[in-house]
Formats: C-alpha cells, structure tokens, sequence
C-alpha cells in the first residue's frame, strides 16, 4: 500500500499530517499537550482520501488517547502543586 497523509485536526487552524506508513505520532502528542488548555476533544476530527482507512474508527482513537494524556497531565500539575503547597508551608512554620 502506497503511503497517504491522515490529516489530524485538534482544532481550527491547527492540524497534524500523519504518513499512514509511518506516522509521526510524538509531533501529534506535542502538538495536543502544546494545546491541551483549549482543546475541545469532542471537535477533534481526523480525514484521510484513501478509502480504505478506518477515519472514523482512528478518530476514536486519538480522541481517547489524548483525553487520557490530557488527564495524566492533570492529575501530574495537581501533584505537583500540592508538593509545592506542602514544602511551601512547612518553609513557613519554620
């Protein structure tokens, strides 16, 4: 099979090309993280011209994926400022 571009669009204006034979899928998890603050994952939409892939079913895939990575993220800077939090008020009792 010949080598198609799937376009990922996480929002307007913003789009990730994904070879089919060899995608690039650190530029797509990047480009999400860069974005996570406004992205609506509902909006996220995926094309391909060749036929014969599954557009719909990769949507669903990329859409999962980066909810889950949105919320690893989240629970990570949550963490992470509660550590700062808890360093910060026994700096303060000192």
């Amino acid at each position: 099979m010949a080598s198609s571009e799937v376009k990922v669009t996480l929002m307007p204006k913003v789009e990730v090309a994904l070879a089919t034979d060899n995608p690039n899928i650190g530029e797509l998890v990047d480009t999400a993280v860069l974005y996570r603050d406004s992205l609506d994952i509902s909006a996220i939409s995926v094309t391909c011209e060749d036929e014969t892939f599954d557009a719909q079913s990769f949507t669903e895939i990329v859409k999962d994926s980066i909810k889950q990575l949105i919320e690893a993220i989240e629970l990570e800077r949550d963490a992470f400022d509660k550590a700062i939090l808890s360093l910060e008020t026994k700096d303060s009792q000192k």
